[in-house]
Order: structure tokens, then C-alpha cells, then sequence
């Protein structure tokens, strides 16, 4: 019998003349043919599973605070905004409208005032500083307007402090109108008018501060109400 009868059909064993004997290797790397060790091709190792990581669970997202308008909200942000746009226009015209009686009213002081600096820097000091403090004055009535209509929640509480120190103003400016301040020069003219719409201003403010303190007791800043909303 010839060495390739002797393997059995499907090449895994072979006939040694009394019985059938493996035909692979003990070590299973060769394999008999029938007349010599054939070395197997060994199939690449298998890749280990991947292992599947499932994802974490949702968590469903904690609810935050949010400030939600309410009927007073819209009317406070336009006092405020409003009464801040016309005090800004008022002292953008006040170093113009006022230079003229400010200068004339420093010159008589210091005429009637022993040992005063002379007229004309006193006079230059004074427009000087009134077109400074027109400016600094512009830029807060500016930022006030801006945040009322933007309902920042900071801004309430600088509004309420600026209105509070406004509220101050009164009684000065209704004394210098009155002539209840002893003046060297008493006040008149458009100096006199700038002191009353001064007064005029803080009468305003005063019920503006009632307003915005009663909203922030009873509502919130702006006169919003706190809410719960989930987030996204």
C-alpha cells in the first residue's frame, strides 16, 4: 500500500498496518503525510473580545433659579431707565447753559469777598469742575439706563443706593433756592432754575426709591419672582 493510501480520508490519521494513529504531532504543530512531518500553518490567536462599557445613566439635570417678569417689572425698568436718560441730557446742557451765570457769580463772590483768588481762575476752576462732574454724572445716568433695561440684578441695588444719596440733594437745593443757605451772592437767574429742577429731581427720586425698596421686599430685584427650571 502506498504512503498516501495509508492516510485516511480526511488526512487526520494513518494506517500503520494493524490500526489508525493520529496523524498530527503530539505536539500538534507537524502532520503526517504518508512519507514525512508536515509542519501546520498555526491560524493567528483569536483578538479578545472587546469589552462593552455601557454608558452612564442620565441623570436628569438639577433645576436652577431663574427671575421671571412680573407685571411691576417692565414699568420699574422704564422709570428708572427714563428718569436716568433725562437726568444724562440734563447735565450734558448744564455746563453750557450754566457757564455764563457761574462766571458772573464767582466774579461778584470774589469781589465781595476780602482776599479771594482772583475772578478769572476761580472762574475757570469752577467751569472746570462743573464740566467734570457733568461727565461723571452722564456716564453713571448711562450705565443706570442701560442696566434697568437690561435688568441686571446688581444694578437694582446700585440704583437704590445712587436714589437713597439723591434723596440727599432736597433739602440742599431747596435751601440754596430758598436763600436759607447764607450766601455772599444770593443765587437767581438759571442758577436759581438749576436748583430747582435739582429739587425736582430728588422729589422724584424719593418716590422711586419707595417703589424699587417696597419691589425688592415683596418681589425680588426688577420686582421678579424667583422660579425653578430644569436645565438642559
Amino acid at each position: 500500500m502506498s504512503g498516501a493510501a495509508r492516510l485516511s480520508a480526511d488526512g487526520l490519521f494513518y494506517w500503520d498496518g494493524s490500526r489508525w494513529i493520529s496523524a498530527l504531532s503530539p505536539d500538534g504543530r507537524h502532520r503526517w503525510d504518508g512519507t514525512r512531518w508536515v509542519p501546520l500553518a498555526v491560524a493567528p490567536a483569536a483578538a479578545p473580545p472587546s469589552l462593552a462599557f455601557a454608558s452612564p445613566p442620565i441623570r436628569a439635570a438639577a433645576p436652577r433659579a431663574i427671575r421671571v417678569a412680573t407685571s411691576w417689572t417692565k414699568p420699574l425698568q422704564m422709570a428708572v431707565a427714563g428718569l436716568a436718560a433725562v437726568q444724562a441730557v440734563w447735565y450734558l446742557i448744564v455746563p453750557f447753559w450754566l457757564a455764563g451765570p457761574l462766571t458772573e457769580n464767582v466774579r461778584r463772590t470774589a469781589v465781595s469777598t476780602p482776599g479771594a483768588l482772583d475772578p478769572s481762575q476761580l472762574s475757570t476752576v469752577a467751569i472746570l469742575t462743573l464740566g467734570a462732574t457733568s461727565v461723571v454724572l452722564i456716564a453713571i445716568a448711562t450705565a443706570v439706563a442701560i442696566g434697568a433695561l437690561r435688568r441686571w440684578i446688581w444694578m437694582h441695588y446700585v440704583v437704590l443706593a445712587l436714589l437713597g444719596i439723591g434723596i440727599l440733594d432736597l433739602p440742599i437745593a431747596v435751601a440754596n433756592a430758598t436763600g436759607i443757605t447764607p450766601q455772599v451772592v444770593p443765587i437767581s437767574g438759571r442758577l436759581l432754575v438749576a436748583q430747582w429742577v435739582a429739587a425736582s429731581f430728588s422729589v422724584v427720586e424719593i418716590a422711586l426709591f419707595a417703589w424699587m425698596l417696597m419691589a425688592l421686599l415683596r418681589r425680588g430685584p426688577w420686582a421678579t419672582r424667583k422660579e425653578l427650571s430644569a436645565q438642559e
